[in-house]
């Protein structure tokens, strides 16, 4: 494709964006077609596709019936304003995802059966964007592994609340015989939500005699 070809295209998609705009606001107040509302969702694709900053501060966004509903890995007006900048600013498209970290509910334990979670390091950097943990089978039986985790940190107040991040993993299942160490790796969303500085723990399950159990360990960001 020429440079010719590329700016036309992109002008093509800017007039798409106006028009889509301009039906919208005509459409205040009523519902949308579905044909307003898939062309919309076209024009979102291409720009997420070519990377955007709000690509950022979103776990995904859906097609359904009258609406675009994205999905916001920490909902506050600066990652919606984000969204309605460099994606789609149209009022059918709306916003969901927590507004506020939860309570963590993981009932972590730091070792058990001589299988040990340690933190990758005690202390990470405030500009840190991947965390990790160091899981060793110190027990006589091969256990049940996967690549999930979790991430809490504390708030002012002592309560242990879970760290808004894209929760997304491979579901799928490793051994690991007695002896072996495993390494797991969190990635952050500091454009999301910014890192707080303070204590952390780190959690990954583990499955024994296919029960799961939550192994968790701690770390500090400075």
């Amino acid at each position: 494709m020429t440079q010719r070809d590329s700016m036309s295209e992109e002008a093509a998609a800017a007039d798409r964006v106006t028009a889509v705009k301009k039906d919208t606001q005509k459409n205040q107040g009523s519902h949308y077609s579905r044909k307003e509302v898939e062309n919309a969702m076209s024009i979102m694709e291409r720009k997420w596709l070519k990377g955007t900053p709000a690509n950022r501060v979103i776990s995904g966004f859906d097609l359904q019936k009258n609406a675009i509903m994205v999905s916001l890995i920490f909902d506050s007006p600066e990652n919606r304003t984000l969204v309605r900048k460099h994606l789609m600013d149209a009022p059918f498209v709306r916003f969901e995802g927590v507004k506020e970290p939860p309570p963590i509910n993981h009932p972590g334990i730091k070792d058990t059966l001589n299988i040990h979670l340690l933190p990758g390091q005690a202390v990470y950097p405030h500009d840190v964007s991947v965390v990790s943990a160091r899981l060793y089978n110190g027990s006589k039986e091969t256990i049940l592994i996967g690549e999930e985790t979790d991430l809490a940190f504390m708030d002012a107040h002592g309560v242990w609340r879970a760290l808004p991040m894209r929760r997304a993993w491979t579901d799928i299942g490793i051994f690991l015989a007695p002896g072996q160490t495993h390494i797991s790796k969190t990635r952050l969303s500091p454009e999301a939500f910014p890192t707080p500085s303070g204590r952390y723990r780190y959690y990954f399950p583990i499955y024994i005699d296919r029960q799961k159990v939550w192994l968790m360990t701690a770390f500090r960001i400075e």
